[in-house]
C-alpha cells in the first residue's frame, strides 16, 4: 500500500470524514466515450464492483482516482498518416504542407479512437484530516496534479499546498550526504542522485551503494548537490526523498513487515482496513518528523 508518496499540505475546514464521499460523487468516473482519448474520475477503493467512494479509519480518508486511456500505438498512427499523405500526393502531385499533415493526423486519430483498446489504471490517495496531509500514491507530479485538479473542483473549500523549497531541501540533503550523518531518527540509505550546480544536465545516479564512500563525498566537494537521497526512518521504512518532497520507493522494513504478518482478516475489507490503519499511522509520524528536519512548513501551518 502506497509505494510512492507525493505529499501536499491540505486544509479542509469543517468537513467531517463521512462527508467527503458526498463531495466526490460529483466527479465519479464515466466510461471513456468513442471519440475521447481518455477520461478520469473517482472510483471505489474497494474495486470495480463497489460504488462506495471512500474508506475511513479515524480521521484518515482513503479514496481512489480512476483513469481510462485509449491506447493508440504511435507506429500505427504514423503508418496510417503516411498512407493517407502518399495517396493525397499522388492525386495532387504536391507534397503536403505542415498544416495539411496535422489535419490528416487529426482525421486518423478520430478514425482510430473508436477501435482503440481502453487501458484502465488507478491512483490511491488519502487525506489525513487530523494533521492536514494529502498523500498521493504516485511518483508523477503530473498525475498528482490531475488528481488535485478534480479534487479542488469537487470538494468545496479545500486548500492544497505543494512544497516550494527545492534549493533549501537540496542543501539539506547534500549536507547529510557530505557529513554521512542524517538527523536523529534517520540514517542514510543506499541511493542518491547528484546534480552539478553549474550544469543541471550533468547528473550522477547511485543505486545500491554505501553512501559514506569517499568517492561519493568527493563529487559533493567538487560542487554536486543531492536532489534525491535514500533514507531509513526508525528502522521501519526505507525510501528516497526528492527535492520536491516526494518519498519514492517506500518499503516496509522488518518491524512493519512483522506487524503486517500479524494481520488476521477474513475478508478483503478487513484486510484493507487493517493495512490502511497501520500505514496511515506510520506515514503520519514519518511526515511530521521529515517535514520538521527539512524545515518545510507542516500541514497545520499551511
Amino acid at each position: 500500500m502506497f509505494s510512492n508518496l507525493s505529499i501536499y499540505a491540505a486544509r479542509l475546514p469543517g468537513l467531517a470524514p463521512e462527508q467527503l464521499a458526498d463531495q466526490l460523487s460529483a466527479g465519479v468516473l464515466s466510461p471513456c466515450g468513442r471519440l475521447e482519448p481518455g477520461s478520469a474520475g473517482w472510483v471505489s477503493p474497494y474495486g470495480r464492483d463497489s460504488d462506495v467512494l471512500t474508506h475511513i479509519v479515524g480521521r484518515c480518508v482513503l479514496f481512489r482516482f480512476g483513469i481510462e486511456e485509449k491506447v493508440l500505438p504511435p507506429a500505427v498512427v504514423k503508418e496510417a498518416v503516411s498512407q493517407r499523405l502518399q495517396e493525397a500526393e499522388r492525386k495532387t502531385g504536391q507534397r503536403a504542407a505542415r498544416a495539411e499533415k496535422l489535419r490528416v493526423k487529426d482525421e486518423v486519430m478520430m478514425d482510430l479512437l473508436p477501435r482503440a483498446f481502453v487501458k484502465p489504471r488507478h491512483v490511491d490517495a488519502y487525506l489525513d484530516l487530523e494533521d492536514g496531509w494529502l498523500v498521493v500514491d504516485t511518483a508523477s507530479r503530473k498525475t498528482a496534479e490531475d488528481l488535485l485538479g478534480l479534487l479542488r473542483m469537487n470538494v468545496t473549500g479545500i486548500t492544497v499546498t505543494a512544497p516550494d523549497a527545492k534549493p533549501a531541501i537540496c542543501r539539506k540533503l547534500t549536507a547529510w550526504l557530505q557529513s554521512g550523518d542524517a538527523p536523529q531518527g534517520f540514517s542514510l540509505g543506499e541511493e542518491c542522485d547528484l546534480r552539478d550546480e553549474r550544469d543541471a544536465s550533468a547528473t550522477i545516479r547511485c543505486r545500491r551503494q554505501e553512501l559514506e564512500r569517499s568517492d561519493i563525498r568527493r563529487h559533493v566537494e567538487q560542487g554536486m548537490q543531492a536532489f534525491r537521497l535514500g533514507l531509513v526512518w526508525q528502522d521501519r521504512l526505507s525510501f528516497s526523498v526528492t527535492e520536491e518532497l516526494s518519498l519514492l520507493r517506500v518499503k516496509a522494513l522488518d518491524q512493519v513487515q512483522s506487524q503486517l504478518s500479524d494481520i488476521r482478516s477474513e475478508t478483503a475489507l478487513e484486510e484493507l482496513d487493517a493495512r490502511f490503519a497501520l500505514f496511515s499511522l506510520e506515514f503520519r509520524a514519518l511526515l511530521e518528523q521529515i517535514s520538521s528536519v527539512l524545515e518545510w512548513p507542516g500541514a497545520a501551518e499551511a
